[in-house]
Protein backbone atom coordinates (compact mmCIF):
# COMPACT_ATOMS: atom_id res chain seq x y z
CA UNK A 1 0.00 0.00 0.00
CA UNK A 2 2.84 2.38 0.84
CA UNK A 3 4.43 1.78 -2.56
CA UNK A 4 1.16 2.53 -4.32
CA UNK A 5 0.79 5.80 -2.44
CA UNK A 6 4.41 6.65 -3.29
CA UNK A 7 3.84 6.10 -7.00
CA UNK A 8 0.68 8.18 -6.98
CA UNK A 9 2.55 11.00 -5.22
CA UNK A 10 5.33 10.92 -7.83
CA UNK A 11 2.79 11.03 -10.66
CA UNK A 12 0.93 13.96 -9.10
CA UNK A 13 4.16 15.89 -8.55
CA UNK A 14 5.18 15.41 -12.17
CA UNK A 15 1.81 16.62 -13.39
CA UNK A 16 2.01 19.70 -11.17
CA UNK A 17 5.51 20.49 -12.40
CA UNK A 18 4.28 20.27 -16.00
CA UNK A 19 1.49 22.76 -15.38
CA UNK A 20 3.77 25.12 -13.50
CA UNK A 21 6.27 25.02 -16.34
CA UNK A 22 3.73 25.97 -19.02
CA UNK A 23 4.26 29.60 -19.98
CA UNK A 24 0.97 31.37 -20.75
CA UNK A 25 2.69 34.68 -21.46
CA UNK A 26 5.50 37.00 -20.62
CA UNK A 27 6.01 38.16 -17.04
CA UNK A 28 6.34 41.65 -18.53
CA UNK A 29 2.58 41.77 -19.14
CA UNK A 30 2.50 43.81 -15.93
CA UNK A 31 4.17 46.58 -17.94
CA UNK A 32 1.51 46.46 -20.64
CA UNK A 33 2.78 43.91 -23.15
CA UNK A 34 2.47 40.15 -23.49
CA UNK A 35 4.71 39.61 -26.51
CA UNK A 36 7.86 41.21 -27.95
CA UNK A 37 9.58 40.52 -31.26
CA UNK A 38 12.94 41.75 -32.60
CA UNK A 39 13.09 42.27 -36.37
CA UNK A 40 15.70 42.97 -39.01
CA UNK A 41 13.84 45.41 -41.28
CA UNK A 42 16.61 46.49 -43.65
CA UNK A 43 14.66 45.27 -46.69
CA UNK A 44 11.67 47.39 -45.65
CA UNK A 45 13.92 50.39 -44.99
CA UNK A 46 15.60 50.03 -48.40
CA UNK A 47 12.21 49.83 -50.12
CA UNK A 48 9.29 52.07 -49.10
CA UNK A 49 9.99 52.25 -45.36
CA UNK A 50 6.48 50.94 -44.74
CA UNK A 51 5.00 47.53 -43.97
CA UNK A 52 1.66 46.06 -42.93
CA UNK A 53 0.43 44.72 -39.61
CA UNK A 54 -2.56 42.44 -40.16
CA UNK A 55 -4.86 41.54 -37.26
CA UNK A 56 -7.15 38.70 -38.28
CA UNK A 57 -10.03 36.67 -36.98
CA UNK A 58 -9.29 33.12 -35.91
CA UNK A 59 -12.11 30.59 -35.80
CA UNK A 60 -14.60 33.32 -36.63
CA UNK A 61 -13.60 35.93 -34.04
CA UNK A 62 -10.80 38.28 -33.03
CA UNK A 63 -8.63 37.46 -30.03
CA UNK A 64 -9.49 40.92 -28.64
CA UNK A 65 -11.36 44.06 -29.72
CA UNK A 66 -8.16 46.11 -29.64
CA UNK A 67 -4.41 45.72 -29.24
CA UNK A 68 -1.81 48.17 -27.95
CA UNK A 69 1.30 48.25 -30.16
CA UNK A 70 4.69 49.95 -29.82
CA UNK A 71 7.53 49.93 -32.36
CA UNK A 72 11.01 51.03 -31.26
CA UNK A 73 14.35 51.19 -33.01
CA UNK A 74 16.97 49.14 -31.18
CA UNK A 75 20.60 48.06 -31.21
CA UNK A 76 20.28 44.56 -32.66
CA UNK A 77 17.63 42.14 -33.87
CA UNK A 78 18.05 39.66 -31.04
CA UNK A 79 17.39 39.15 -27.33
CA UNK A 80 19.93 41.86 -26.48
CA UNK A 81 18.03 44.28 -28.71
CA UNK A 82 14.80 43.50 -26.87
CA UNK A 83 16.46 44.09 -23.51
CA UNK A 84 17.99 47.36 -24.71
CA UNK A 85 14.57 48.80 -25.55
CA UNK A 86 12.59 47.58 -22.54
CA UNK A 87 13.14 50.61 -20.29
CA UNK A 88 11.86 52.96 -22.99
CA UNK A 89 8.88 50.67 -23.55
CA UNK A 90 8.03 50.67 -19.84
CA UNK A 91 7.88 54.47 -19.77
CA UNK A 92 5.78 54.71 -22.92
CA UNK A 93 3.30 52.02 -21.87
CA UNK A 94 2.94 53.54 -18.40
CA UNK A 95 1.29 56.79 -19.57
CA UNK A 96 -1.91 55.51 -21.16
CA UNK A 97 -3.17 59.09 -21.63
CA UNK A 98 -0.63 59.51 -24.44
CA UNK A 99 -1.68 56.42 -26.39
CA UNK A 100 -2.82 57.17 -29.93
CA UNK A 101 -6.26 55.62 -30.41
CA UNK A 102 -6.86 54.31 -33.93
CA UNK A 103 -10.49 53.39 -34.55
CA UNK A 104 -11.26 50.64 -37.03
CA UNK A 105 -12.60 53.01 -39.70
CA UNK A 106 -9.29 54.93 -39.63
CA UNK A 107 -7.04 51.88 -39.95
CA UNK A 108 -6.35 52.45 -43.66
CA UNK A 109 -5.54 56.15 -43.26
CA UNK A 110 -3.33 56.00 -40.16
CA UNK A 111 0.39 55.23 -40.24
CA UNK A 112 1.98 53.79 -37.10
CA UNK A 113 5.40 55.32 -36.44
CA UNK A 114 8.12 54.22 -33.99
CA UNK A 115 8.19 55.75 -30.53
CA UNK A 116 4.45 55.89 -29.80
CA UNK A 117 1.99 53.42 -28.30
CA UNK A 118 -1.06 52.86 -30.50
CA UNK A 119 -4.35 51.39 -29.37
CA UNK A 120 -5.54 49.62 -32.51
CA UNK A 121 -9.22 48.75 -32.83
CA UNK A 122 -10.19 45.84 -35.07
CA UNK A 123 -13.04 45.98 -37.57
CA UNK A 124 -15.42 43.30 -36.34
CA UNK A 125 -17.41 43.49 -39.58
CA UNK A 126 -14.38 42.12 -41.47
CA UNK A 127 -12.25 39.01 -41.09
CA UNK A 128 -9.05 41.10 -40.96
CA UNK A 129 -7.93 44.65 -40.19
CA UNK A 130 -4.75 45.96 -41.82
CA UNK A 131 -2.62 48.74 -40.34
CA UNK A 132 0.40 50.44 -41.91
CA UNK A 133 3.68 50.81 -40.02
CA UNK A 134 5.97 53.48 -41.47
CA UNK A 135 9.11 55.55 -40.92
CA UNK A 136 11.31 52.43 -40.93
CA UNK A 137 14.83 53.66 -41.66
CA UNK A 138 18.40 52.43 -41.66
CA UNK A 139 21.09 53.78 -39.38
CA UNK A 140 24.54 54.93 -40.44
CA UNK A 141 25.59 51.29 -40.19
CA UNK A 142 22.94 50.39 -42.82
CA UNK A 143 21.04 48.33 -40.26
CA UNK A 144 17.36 48.61 -39.43
CA UNK A 145 16.81 46.75 -36.18
CA UNK A 146 13.43 47.23 -34.55
CA UNK A 147 11.43 45.77 -31.67
CA UNK A 148 7.66 45.41 -31.65
CA UNK A 149 5.89 45.31 -28.29
CA UNK A 150 2.33 43.99 -28.28
CA UNK A 151 -0.39 43.89 -25.64
CA UNK A 152 -1.41 40.46 -26.95
CA UNK A 153 0.54 37.64 -28.57
CA UNK A 154 0.27 38.49 -32.26
CA UNK A 155 0.06 34.84 -33.24
CA UNK A 156 -3.45 34.99 -31.73
CA UNK A 157 -4.40 37.31 -34.61
CA UNK A 158 -3.15 35.07 -37.42
CA UNK A 159 -5.91 33.74 -39.68
CA UNK A 160 -6.47 32.95 -43.35
CA UNK A 161 -4.11 35.70 -44.55
CA UNK A 162 -1.25 34.05 -42.67
CA UNK A 163 1.50 35.94 -40.86
CA UNK A 164 0.72 39.17 -38.99
CA UNK A 165 3.63 41.24 -40.39
CA UNK A 166 4.39 41.70 -44.10
CA UNK A 167 6.92 43.72 -46.12
CA UNK A 168 4.48 46.00 -47.94
CA UNK A 169 1.52 48.17 -46.89
CA UNK A 170 -0.89 45.90 -48.76
CA UNK A 171 0.74 42.53 -48.24
CA UNK A 172 4.09 41.30 -49.46
CA UNK A 173 6.37 38.67 -47.95
CA UNK A 174 6.23 37.54 -44.33
CA UNK A 175 8.59 39.23 -41.87
CA UNK A 176 9.64 36.76 -39.20
CA UNK A 177 11.12 37.89 -35.86
CA UNK A 178 14.75 37.09 -35.14
CA UNK A 179 13.99 36.79 -31.42
CA UNK A 180 10.84 36.85 -29.29
CA UNK A 181 9.74 36.99 -25.66
CA UNK A 182 8.34 34.61 -24.66
CA UNK A 183 10.49 32.59 -27.04
CA UNK A 184 9.17 29.81 -29.28
CA UNK A 185 12.08 27.69 -28.10
CA UNK A 186 11.15 27.86 -24.43
CA UNK A 187 7.56 26.99 -25.28
CA UNK A 188 8.78 23.99 -27.25
CA UNK A 189 11.04 22.85 -24.44
CA UNK A 190 8.15 23.10 -22.00
CA UNK A 191 6.05 20.85 -24.21
CA UNK A 192 8.91 18.38 -24.46
CA UNK A 193 9.32 18.37 -20.69
CA UNK A 194 5.60 17.79 -20.28
CA UNK A 195 5.71 14.80 -22.58
CA UNK A 196 8.73 13.30 -20.86
CA UNK A 197 7.24 13.73 -17.39
CA UNK A 198 4.01 12.01 -18.41
CA UNK A 199 6.02 9.19 -19.96
CA UNK A 200 8.08 8.75 -16.78
CA UNK A 201 4.91 8.52 -14.68
CA UNK A 202 3.46 5.91 -17.04
CA UNK A 203 6.66 3.83 -16.98
CA UNK A 204 6.66 3.86 -13.18
CA UNK A 205 3.20 2.32 -13.09
CA UNK A 206 4.05 -0.25 -15.76
CA UNK A 207 7.23 -1.25 -13.93
CA UNK A 208 5.33 -1.52 -10.68
CA UNK A 209 2.72 -3.78 -12.25
CA UNK A 210 5.35 -6.18 -13.61
CA UNK A 211 7.33 -6.31 -10.36
CA UNK A 212 4.29 -6.83 -8.15
CA UNK A 213 4.53 -3.46 -6.39
CA UNK A 214 0.84 -2.65 -6.98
Amino acid sequence: MFKLVFLLAVSTTLAQDDHAGHDHGSADKKYGWEWVGAFDLHEVAESTGTMSLILQQKNGKYAANSCNILVLKTTSADAAGIEASEESAKKLFKDTSKFTHVEAENASTTTIVPGKVYKLEVDKSKTSTTFTIGSITEGSDHKANYVLFSEHALSEFEGESGHFLKTKPNGGADIEPKATEPSHESHGNTATTTGLSAAVATLLFVAAAFTGML
